[in-house]
């Protein structure tokens, strides 16, 4: 396979399974970071998670909200990670049964990372603080 990563350049993509393949920047545990340039590789199944048709409109939601890349097929054998009409509506199920294939020796899989340039978390500051403790809260409640 060759990965090219087009659009937003602070979008990264995280892969898992390239371990000792690639002297990739390590996201955390088993997830390393791709480069931006192109990258080449090799494996026995599609570096994503195959949908079933019938269970794309529902499933597909979950699978964008968690960055995972994934390609509506109904080609099972295509993929190492294959979810079909039996994971609805549980993501629990579905979350479960990625960590079990992703965990299998071989497995390459690739997401895209929840925040901009690979960081690992993100802070939102708001103007709209009503109350700092309850004593500013009770003032504020009653004047």
């Amino acid at each position: 396979y060759r990965f090219v990563e087009k659009g937003d350049s602070r979008i990264r993509i995280l892969a898992k399974g390239f371990g000792s393949i690639r002297n990739f920047r390590t996201f955390e545990k088993d997830w390393s970071i791709l480069p931006k340039e192109p990258v080449s590789f090799r494996s026995e199944t599609r570096p994503v998670i195959g949908v079933h048709p019938d269970s794309a409109e529902r499933i597909s939601p979950l699978l964008m909200n968690e960055g995972w890349l994934f390609e509506v097929s109904a080609r099972s054998s295509d993929y190492r990670v294959f979810l079909d009409s039996g994971f609805l509506p549980e993501f629990k199920k579905i979350e479960e049964t990625i960590q079990k294939k992703t965990d299998e020796p071989g497995c390459i899989l690739l997401k895209r990372c929840r925040w901009p340039d690979a960081r690992r978390s993100c802070v939102a500051i708001t103007g709209d603080i009503d109350a700092i403790d309850l004593e500013d809260y009770l003032v504020r409640l009653h004047g």
